[in-house]
């Protein structure tokens, strides 16, 4: 669609792709869980939901500047260039830097998948606010690093696995907690620009690379009890 589209709804009922080139505020829907793409071109935001929490489509591909303001259900979202997807709603699937692209969340956006980059060194991912959002899943991977979680001041992000970037980068008040549920998570390199919270809990975090405290007033939070963090 060049122009935008002024029906309520846009249907899948067939595995088919969408390529949506101007604002719209249809919902996005799937007949069969799994099925259908949606493709992004030129700068637009969508108003409204894509796929259902009982029937997702396949693929939320985005190839331009675009915000979408509803929930995301998706298998997969893949951020193909370096363009930035602004996330208002949460996010259910696997999300994937394919480019070198950006993902900015909204205040409390959660995040139910793992983050992945198809390039080591490739993807950014900004929080948005002080209420905190969760990544349910594992940021980056061995040898497939993201480029940056960047943390702004204030901000606050828990991950349920691993962070893997090749840097995790914490603005004045902003904080990070670290809570798997098997109490083991990797770090790669984790950096409080100012006074920041890094709260580990009862988990043991391998850091790979450099934790740097550039100035006073940061805190690093353990739980002391049957399982301690290290």
């Amino acid at each position: 669609f060049s122009a935008a589209v002024t029906a309520t709804t846009i249907n899948h009922s067939a595995d088919v792709a969408t390529t949506l080139s101007a604002a719209t505020a249809a919902a996005v829907t799937a007949t069969t869980s799994g099925q259908g793409t949606i493709i992004t071109a030129n700068d637009w935001t969508l108003t409204g939901t894509v796929g259902t929490s009982d029937s997702s489509i396949k693929l939320f591909d985005s190839n331009a500047d675009t915000t979408v303001t509803g929930a995301i259900y998706a298998t997969s979202v893949d951020l193909v260039n370096a363009k930035t997807l602004t996330a208002n709603g949460n996010i259910t699937g696997a999300v994937n830097f394919s480019g070198d692209g950006s993902l900015t969340l909204a205040d409390g956006v959660d995040i139910t998948g793992n983050i992945t980059a198809t390039t080591n060194d490739n993807g950014n991912l900004t929080t948005g606010g002080a209420n905190w959002s969760v990544v349910t899943g594992d940021i980056g991977a061995t040898c497939k690093l993201l480029n940056l979680v960047n943390i702004l001041g204030d901000d606050n992000l828990e991950v349920t696995g691993d962070v893997l970037a090749t840097d995790t980068n914490i603005a004045s008040g902003g904080g990070i907690k670290i809570s798997p549920t098997d109490n083991t998570s990797t770090l790669t390199k984790l950096t409080c620009a100012a006074a920041c919270t890094v709260d580990i809990g009862a988990t043991t975090v391998t850091a790979t690379g450099a934790v740097i405290f550039n100035t006073t007033g940061s805190t690093l939070k353990l739980t002391v009890g049957t399982t301690d963090g290290t």
